[in-house]
């Protein structure tokens, strides 16, 4: 049948003899947990394995076509997805970046060493074609001349996309995608594209070639452009303010979007890039000049790709930042834009209608707006006094929508001091924002001590538990859990020590659970106190750096 082309056929003998096997609930034992979490730290996969082994999942798995999405009620997931994918819209003029005159289009210049350097770090599971980042390691690195000669011709094939305008026809196989819909913790629905590897490795070819323009665009107005430490910075600058000032009435805005990468101006971003990301414009043009396909397992129906950029590929990231800058510098409180409403709204203010509170200050509309505001990708935040952030959120809900970004002030967060809650949510309250106390900010914690230590308390009891249970692990496989230890689970603490301060005593359980459980199950042995002294230590001291 295969030889006489009759493939229809071969499907549907094959879909019948699944239907015939037993439907049988797999329950995963403890061995075969430890296998896959060994074969996954072998293959290179430290976090996912880490991940999967402590059961510590970044969403709430994948979720099907016709499940139940829960919000919006009433919807199925595929009803969710295609809400989130809309139609190309007319973009607003001011979503344009302002040119006299275009850049130069400089010819990239993409070599074999390029891509075998990108190749080592492919990762995520198959788009359309099911070859999946294993694979494409193993062909692009592990054949010897074969392996070059195909990093050789992925060369040639990026660099074409890179310094022409290709035809949509010729890549639109290319650009497919696989779509998933992950669900949000605790409700929602999060669409990803998982494209073909070989898309994704252009892609992330071009990103280590060029993305050093985005940095140098964007700088610290956009901390998703990938500027060394953006973060940890921020987290740093937020929490200082707020401890500072927050008794003198600062408060911290934490803002959501709706569907933030699916709704931003594709139009612009594109110009956006052939202004300020000029050497890598013509391959994003090519990649987005046309409605890619996306594949959507257990139904039939495909969905288009018509608008804002897509979640999962690699150069995603990046051209929202330079999609979204105009918005970012338009409300920075320096800016033209900014000082001219800031004057006409205080000309129109009288003190018996205003439209911006300015209670919790005695000198009403006399100081200039001070604020500082932080955004990495769609999460924008502004700290300040509570009338210079109220004023900052009405100047977002009345401009973002010309950019293609939809504030959602009913999902958006104000952390303000004790003393301050009751002001906040009269000056808040008819926007729907929700008054905290202290929250979660890129990664990091700002607010009351006590909400603080909570939050801290809680990450360090997530990490013992999964210490306990790469303890057990390592009685069976003791170097594969000391390389998740050391390489992947010290460095999420390593990094909570850098942006959370005075925080000795929140590892106290941490750490007499590596002296308790870990180090005796390393070694079968019991641990003194001095040999717990010199395992503490780093490699070169004959420790074992934990």
């Amino acid at each position: 049948m295969w030889k006489d082309g009759k493939f229809k056929e071969l499907i549907s003998e094959a879909e019948q003899c699944n239907k015939k096997l037993p439907k049988s609930q797999f329950k995963m034992t403890d061995e075969k947990a430890i296998s896959i979490f060994t074969r996954l730290l072998l293959n290179g996969k430290i976090r996912e394995a880490v991940r999967f082994i402590t059961e510590r999942q970044e969403s709430g798995g994948v979720m099907m076509p016709h499940e139940d999405a829960l919000k919006p009620a009433g919807k199925t997931v595929l009803e969710v997805l295609e809400l989130k994918h809309p139609d190309q819209t007319e973009p607003h003029a001011d979503a344009f970046v302002e040119c006299d005159e275009l850049p130069i289009l400089l010819e990239v210049t993409v070599t074999e060493e390029h891509i075998r350097k990108t190749a080592h770090k492919l990762s995520g599971s198959a788009g359309p074609s099911g070859a999946d980042s294993m694979l494409w390691q193993s062909i692009l690195l592990k054949y010897g001349n074969q392996s070059k000669e195909l990093r050789e011709a992925m060369a040639t094939l990026t660099e074409r996309q890179a310094n022409n305008i290709i035809e949509w026809e010729e890549i639109r196989a290319q650009k497919a995608k696989r779509e998933l819909a992950l669900k949000k913790l605790p409700v929602g629905v999060r669409p990803i594209g998982v494209g073909e590897l070989m898309d994704r490795c252009a892609d992330k070819t071009m990103l280590y070639v060029t993305e050093g323009d985005v940095k140098d665009a964007c700088n610290s107005d956009q901390l998703c452009s990938g500027i060394k430490a953006g973060m940890e910075a921020a987290i740093h600058a937020i929490r200082e303010l707020f401890q500072e000032r927050c008794e003198d009435g600062f408060g911290l805005l934490l803002m959501d979007a709706a569907n933030a990468f699916g709704s931003l101006s594709r139009s612009a971003a594109l110009w956006n890039a052939r202004v300020l990301w000029t050497r890598c414009s013509r391959f994003l043009f090519n990649s987005y000049r046309g409605y890619a396909l996306l594949i959507i397992k257990g139904t039939s129906v495909t969905l288009l790709s018509k608008e804002g950029v897509t979640q999962g590929v690699p150069s995603s990231m990046k051209l929202y930042a330079i999609g979204l800058l105009p918005l970012t510098q338009k409300l920075k409180h320096s800016s033209d834009f900014v000082k001219k409403e800031w004057e006409l709204a205080k000309s129109m203010t009288t003190e018996a209608d205003a439209d911006i509170s300015t209670t919790d200050t005695d000198n009403e509309f006399i100081e200039p707006p001070t604020w500082s505001q932080f955004w990495y990708a769609d999460d924008s935040s502004c700290i300040n006094y509570l009338h210079f952030v109220l004023f900052w959120m009405k100047l977002l809900i009345r401009e973002g929508p010309k950019y293609g970004y939809y504030p959602e002030p009913d999902k958006s967060y104000l952390v303000v001091s004790p003393t301050f809650v009751e002001l906040a949510k009269k000056m808040f309250s008819a926007c729907g924002v929700t008054i905290i106390e202290g929250g979660r900010v890129l990664g990091g914690f700002v607010g009351s001590k006590a909400e603080a230590q909570s939050w801290g308390s809680n990450k360090v009891q997530s990490w013992v538990k999964s210490l306990k249970i790469l303890s057990e692990v390592a009685r069976k496989q003791p170097q594969a859990a000391y390389v998740a230890v050391s390489k992947s689970l010290q460095n999420e603490w390593n990094y909570m020590q850098r942006i959370f301060p005075d925080c000795e005593d929140l590892f106290s359980p941490l750490k007499q659970s590596l002296l308790e459980d870990f180090f005796p199950s390393l070694t079968s042995n019991p641990i003194s106190d001095l040999e717990f002294n010199i395992f503490e230590k780093p490699t070169r001291m004959a420790g074992l750096g934990i």
